[in-house]
């Protein structure tokens, strides 16, 4: 096996750096799917007092879409600044995939609220089946965040639990506003 210029050897240098790559990219996702839900549970709140189910769920999935290809601009921008040169088609491809969980985290919400309003709930508290579902998988996404840095049992449970606020602050403004 060769070495590199400082010794080491150039396939476990090269097989950490993929690793180290994917784990990135692995948080990379996981932080989309955690602001992904955050803004669907906002705009679900507020849109909540003005719309139909159909409409809220309309208004979500295009506002999600719109932050997400947003971000993923932003994201193109900043890294052609710091490539200094032009993103190429396949890397802008990239960070588009990167991102979609941004979109992907709002879909189980959705179902949920559209699923409950359809059994016959009224629109409001199939909203609310649809926050409290948000809230749930923000927990789970919090606590996961903590487990994959291998924090401890207690510092997963803080993460759990500042990560459901955000969906409970969602669950107080779609009360306060109706």
């Amino acid at each position: 096996m060769p070495d590199s210029p400082d010794g080491g050897a150039v396939e476990p240098a090269a097989a950490h750096l993929h690793q180290r790559l994917e784990r990135v990219a692995q948080a990379s996702r996981l932080a989309a799917a955690i602001y992904g839900l955050i803004v669907s549970g906002a705009v679900m709140a507020a849109a909540g007092e003005h719309g139909t189910v159909r409409e809220v769920a309309i208004t979500v999935f295009v506002t999600v879409l719109v932050y997400w290809l947003a971000e993923s601009y932003a994201d193109v921008l900043g890294e052609q600044i710091a490539e200094e040169r032009p993103s190429t088609w396949a890397r802008t491809r990239e960070l588009l995939r990167q991102g979609w969980p941004l979109v992907e985290a709002s879909y189980v919400p959705l179902v949920v609220m559209v699923l409950a309003w359809a059994v016959g709930m009224s629109a409001t508290n199939a909203i609310t089946a649809g926050l409290v579902t948000n809230a749930l998988l923000l927990v789970a996404l919090g606590w996961i965040a903590s487990a994959q840095s291998h924090s401890s049992i207690p510092a997963r449970a803080v993460s759990a639990a500042l990560a459901g606020a955000f969906g409970m602050v969602m669950i107080v403004i779609k009360t306060l506003l109706h």
